[in-house]
């Protein structure tokens, strides 16, 4: 038994190395196709960015990071002043502890969770907090590793023609 199961890590880490040596990291440019990911209730649904007529923002997460938290007011400033120009969406690495999260931070999108291991590795899901937009065609058109500091907040403010109010203080 034990050495099936080492068998099943084996087999695991071998398909996530050859999906990252298949499936670069997207970039600006490249096309990002629909994902699974999970609601709240573990009930799986489809991100497809085609339905929806504006380009979709992904906010990459955890709720344990803390980057994460300093760069909580950021993405809130974001999403309330967009305007309907673009559809914001959650996305949590993990669901630990997300629901008292989520009930905490009240983030005024919808968020989802747990992505699959081929996703993370083919959108580069490596590091938290992570923004990427999507037309509604599926073409990325930004994608910021991070949080919003210094330069990345110059570059986010003028994508999106909002001031945002930096990183909190630790």
């Amino acid at each position: 038994m034990l050495l099936a199961r080492k068998v099943s890590v084996l087999s695991t880490l071998t398909r996530l190395q050859l999906l990252k040596l298949n499936s670069p990291v997207l970039v600006p440019g490249s096309i990002a196709p629909p994902f699974s990911a999970k609601e709240n209730n573990d009930k799986k649904v489809v991100l497809n960015y085609a339905d929806s007529k504006v380009p979709t923002v992904i906010y990459l997460f955890s709720p344990d990071c803390h980057w994460c938290e300093r760069n909580l007011n950021n993405i809130r400033v974001l999403a309330e002043n967009s305007n309907g120009r673009f559809r914001f969406v959650g996305v949590s690495m993990t669901d630990k502890d997300l629901q008292t999260y989520l009930s905490q931070n009240k983030l005024p999108f919808q968020s989802y969770h747990s992505p699959p291991d081929e996703v993370k590795v083919a959108y580069g899901f490596s590091s938290t907090p992570s923004t990427i937009v999507i037309s509604p065609t599926g073409k990325v058109l930004q994608y910021w590793r991070g949080a919003y500091s210094e330069e990345l907040q110059t570059e986010v403010e003028e994508f999106f023609h909002v001031k945002l109010p930096g990183l909190l203080q630790e």
